[in-house]
């Protein structure tokens, strides 16, 4: 995969303002993965929600190694979090119900998503594994070929069509269904 040499002849070709800015930085990530601590739940205590960055960091990781990212996840998880957290206020607001409430329902909207992302990183670093470690090593074209097969398949595209509107509406109907006086006599019985 990505060797140092292969690093040295990507360099040529960066202009000379980015040549001297990476002379500043002792450890050069090649491919960014989403790969923070796994954070089970985003909310604590009934008064605190983590968003953005703050509940599923994105660094970069193992030096010179080929990784799939999902570009401009980041500020995209942001603002979803922040859309759902406003939504849940309101909710809460509107149904006479304290912000532990809306950030119970935060939890249940957001962590669901952020565990099925890292199912998927997962299944990423086994391909990537895998890759690596195969005998005899794959060339540039097989890897592509293998990352493109186990990454960019139809199981994946829910990722791209990720509708927060849609989940944000589903999650409002099923806490509905369980404030009903039928819904509350079943979850009480659990």
């Amino acid at each position: 995969m990505a060797r140092e040499s292969d690093r040295e002849d990507a360099e040529k070709e960066f202009a000379p303002l980015v040549k001297e800015i990476v002379t500043f930085s002792k450890d050069i990530k090649q491919y960014a993965l989403f790969a923070g601590p796994r954070l089970h739940q985003i909310t604590a205590f009934g008064s605190v929600a983590l968003v953005g960055d703050a509940s599923h960091l994105i660094i970069h990781v193992e030096k010179h190694r080929l990784k799939v990212v999902i570009a401009g996840a980041g500020a995209g998880f942001a603002l979803e979090d922040v859309y759902v957290l406003g939504q849940a206020l309101k909710w809460a607001h509107e149904n006479g119900l304290d912000i532990a409430a809306a950030l119970d329902l935060v939890d249940r909207v957001r962590s669901p998503h952020y565990k099925k992302l890292y199912d998927i990183l997962d299944e990423f670093a086994a391909t990537d594994a895998y890759i690596r470690s195969h005998s005899p090593p794959l060339s540039f074209d097989e890897a592509v070929a293998i990352l493109a097969r186990e990454t960019w398949s139809k199981r994946h595209h829910w990722i791209y069509n990720y509708d927060i509107q849609q989940v944000w509406e589903d999650a409002v109907a099923a806490e509905k269904r369980l404030r009903s006086p039928a819904g509350s006599e079943k979850r009480s019985k659990l």
